[in-house]
């Protein structure tokens, strides 16, 4: 029995704790058959909960990550997936704090929002849409944009969370 709350323990300090803070990288090839000028890097980071687990250590670790990973292989365009808060809008600071460091990439910066982006704010996601728009991040929802980068102009459209939208 003692051995079953051990692994319980171990699952909930892994879900709680570890992979919220956690960086995964991988890097997908695909090729556009109108591609003009080189091949297009995109940076694509979704499902940060920020919330009661992520502590802004952790985030500011992986930003260092991220802006360390540019400096190498520098991005386009950065598309930031949703699920930015978990459960709680008092952690707005926070993401704000988060949001703010994209300026230093210098690339174009869009989103969309998450179910959690939702259920944080009882669907009234105003004040994160007004944070985004305070670090000149473009929201899309249920919209389409031309975005200039340095390889040229690339269509990105943004679909809301099913769950939320009209779509």
């Amino acid at each position: 029995m003692l051995v079953l709350v051990v692994i319980f323990v171990l699952i909930l300090l892994y879900a709680w704790y570890i992979e919220p803070n956690r960086l995964q990288v991988s890097h997908q090839k695909v090729t556009a058959s109108k591609q003009k000028s080189g091949s297009l890097r995109i940076l694509f980071l979704s499902d940060l909960h920020i919330g009661y687990f992520t502590r802004s250590f952790f985030l500011r670790r992986k930003l260092a990550r991220l802006l360390a990973l540019h400096q190498q292989e520098p991005v386009d365009l950065i598309m930031l997936g949703g699920d930015f808060i978990d459960r709680n809008p008092r952690y707005l600071d926070l993401l704000g704090q988060f949001l703010a460091q994209f300026a230093a990439f210098k690339v174009p910066v869009l989103a969309v929002l998450g179910n959690h982006d939702y259920k944080s704010f009882a669907n009234e996601v105003a004040p994160l849409l007004s944070l985004f728009a305070a670090h000149e991040i473009q929201v899309l929802r249920n919209q389409s944009t031309v975005v200039a980068t340095s390889k040229g102009e690339v269509l990105v459209v943004g679909i809301d969370d099913l769950h939320q939208s009209a779509v």
